[in-house]
């Protein structure tokens, strides 16, 4: 039934929850602007080698991304580039060039291309995945939008999403363009 967090209401702000991830220095940081006390930290994997950031869902036509913001954070030997895409700025889904579309029916196949526009619609300002309605929501039918101009490894993300009663919203890092971050153990 998931974890009790001391002071957390689960209220919302405009609708939007803010999702933060920090890669750096091979740590993990996962925290939401709505909990600001309750930040996750866990050492990334030795074979951690960085990958493209992925927004996946399994709303059918509910909740919904609102914007995607990645920083790489510099070293000595890059400087820090952002990307930022805010989806109530635009009027089609043809204007997100730096994407790939992705399904994926079941966590036990490989993920298929697709176009943007098959698996995905602008609603209200909202990316909305276009996914059927399912009961094993943690498994089957992702709509994944794959930013597939850049490789992050030690970088900061912002999601701003909305989440949809029993659907998931989230993101994926660390993959090469094509794979994803599940197994059939959900």
């Amino acid at each position: 039934r998931g974890y009790k967090i001391e002071g957390y209401s689960g209220k919302r702000v405009n609708g939007y929850y803010t999702l933060n991830v920090k890669v750096e220095s091979g740590v993990l940081y996962v925290w939401m602007d709505e909990i600001p006390d309750y930040i996750i930290s866990v050492n990334v994997t030795e074979d951690y080698q960085g990958g493209v950031v992925s927004l996946y869902s399994t709303g059918n036509n509910s909740g919904g991304f609102g914007a995607i913001s990645a920083v790489e954070l510099p070293d000595s030997t890059t400087t820090s580039t952002a990307y930022t895409q805010s989806f109530n700025t635009i009027d089609s889904l043809s204007e997100l060039k730096d994407f790939k579309a992705y399904k994926l029916d079941s966590v036990e196949n490989k993920p298929e291309k697709a176009d943007i526009a098959d698996i995905f619609l602008l609603n209200n300002g909202k990316l909305q995945a276009k996914s059927a309605a399912n009961g094993q929501k943690d498994r089957t039918n992702f709509s994944i939008l794959t930013l597939d101009k850049k490789e992050y490894k030690n970088f900061e993300l912002t999601l701003k999403y909305e989440q949809a009663r029993m659907q998931r919203y989230g993101v994926m890092f660390g993959t090469k363009l094509g794979e994803f971050a599940y197994s059939q153990k959900g």
